[in-house]
């Protein structure tokens, strides 16, 4: 087995992390945790051994209104981890691709995260073998490295059988065991070092990870769905329509709606906002964009297709769930708002990078 200052220098994508005995964070205690990314930025993982108490497959589809005829009732969920536990992750066999988007992690898993993995699943199209997880383990630059370089996880190649077939007790023991180490031999002390500032340091959001690559995304489809030619008309045409909309909320209903929106959509959506004392409701969709061609007039070039445009380029980095409760909360006009007709419901779901 290499040693783990070694282990530490390489990219982890596709390898199990092994928590020590100890694990000071109990919500890794005795953890088994798929890395799904690794880089320079960071690492993301889901814990493959922790299932959830309170809620099945069946219950899960249900609250997404999510058709269940493949009889999925006392089906796991797992506890991917910490960060994000609004977000479902499915971890799965490679004969599985999502029309959206899938990651494909290794010859032999995949990672899927859109909501048309569930819905195939609720009809028995899925993948063959698959774990539904809530939630993610993220690590920030250099985190995990330096805790693993301080003895507080191992690092095992990853195995399918190991993750689908055997069940949740008995695959930390298994993969201890796929490196050679007895559990009798290893100390409790390991899986202290270098977790005492875990709580303050992580998860950090799987959006501000990623914010780049999100912001770079939704700025060439308002570019694409707008005919527009550059990226200061596509941020002028968001702002003009963020603007619009916001007017009509009061500011406790603007951050209730901010909260859900992806990181640098929401820095534009609260920027330099005034709040009026009495909204204005809203009104046609015609009068609505003549208002948002008004913002910074000399320099709007915003279509008439704005609202539809922005709405497609923002709701696939948006939680579904998230984003359909908090427009169940606001004035009335504000979910047909968000609408984007014509536009087939694959081609909202979100993404991941």
């Amino acid at each position: 087995m290499a040693e783990n200052s070694d282990i530490a220098t390489t990219n982890l994508t596709g390898h199990l992390l092994i928590a020590m005995p100890g694990m000071a964070d109990p919500r890794f205690d005795l953890s088994v945790v798929f890395i799904c990314d690794h880089s320079d930025e960071g690492a993301m993982g889901l814990i493959v051994n922790k299932p959830t108490p309170d809620i099945d497959m069946s219950a899960l589809l249900s609250q997404l209104s999510i058709e269940n005829p493949a009889g999925l009732d006392g089906t796991k969920v797992r506890y991917g981890g910490p960060g994000e536990m609004g977000r479902g992750f499915v971890l799965h066999s490679p004969d599985y691709t999502s029309v959206v988007t899938t990651l494909d992690v290794t010859p032999d898993l995949k990672m899927t995260a859109t909501l048309d993995v569930l819905e195939d699943l609720g009809q028995g199209q899925g993948p063959e073998r698959w774990l539904m997880m809530l939630g993610y383990a993220g690590w920030g630059p250099g985190q995990l490295e330096n805790e693993i370089a301080e003895n507080a996880w191992l690092v095992g190649p990853s195995s399918a059988d190991l993750i689908f077939d055997l069940t949740d007790g008995q695959k930390w023991e298994a993969a201890l065991e796929s490196i050679g180490v007895s559990p009798l031999l290893l100390s409790s002390e390991g899986g202290r070092a270098g977790l005492k500032d875990r709580e303050a340091a992580m998860p950090m959001p799987w959006t501000y990870r990623h914010a780049e690559k999100e912001w770079r995304a939704i700025l060439d489809d308002l570019k694409e769905h707008m005919g527009l030619e550059s990226d200061n008309m596509a941020y002028t045409a968001l702002d003009g329509v963020l603007q619009v909309f916001r007017r009509r909320l009061t500011a406790q209903q603007g951050l209730d709606f901010a909260s859900v929106l992806p990181c640098v959509v929401r820095a534009v959506f609260v920027a330099g906002w005034q709040v009026e004392e009495a909204p204005p409701p809203f009104g046609p969709r015609a009068e609505l964009v003549r208002e948002a061609q008004a913002v910074r007039r000399r320099h709007n070039l915003t279509p008439g297709n704005a609202i539809e445009a922005v709405a497609r380029a923002i709701r696939p980095h948006v939680n579904p769930a998230d984003f359909a409760r908090v427009l169940q909360r606001l004035p009335e006009g504000a979910a047909a708002f968000w609408e984007v007709p014509g536009v087939p419901e694959a081609d909202l779901r979100p993404r991941i990078y």
